[in-house]
């Protein structure tokens, strides 16, 4: 299993509404690709104070790194 995280910055012009219907969008699209196992989205929760630039994010859950490769 590998997951995979991706940190990004959501423009402060763009709703909530907007921002959720983008990870929705791509959760959607993950699930159709082979070896996606899961997909998880929302709010950067920065609590270690590693990545205060990212306002959101997502994780894919891969079945390996084959299907991360694809």
């Amino acid at each position: 299993m590998i997951l995979h995280a991706v940190f990004c910055n959501v423009l402060a012009r763009v709703s909530t509404s907007e921002r959720a219907e983008v990870f929705e969008r791509l959760s959607k699209l993950s699930k159709s690709l082979d070896g996606v196992l899961s997909f998880e989205a929302g709010p950067n929760r920065d609590f270690e104070g590693k990545s205060p630039n990212y306002s959101d994010g997502f994780v894919i859950c891969f079945t390996d790194r084959g299907a991360l490769a694809r």
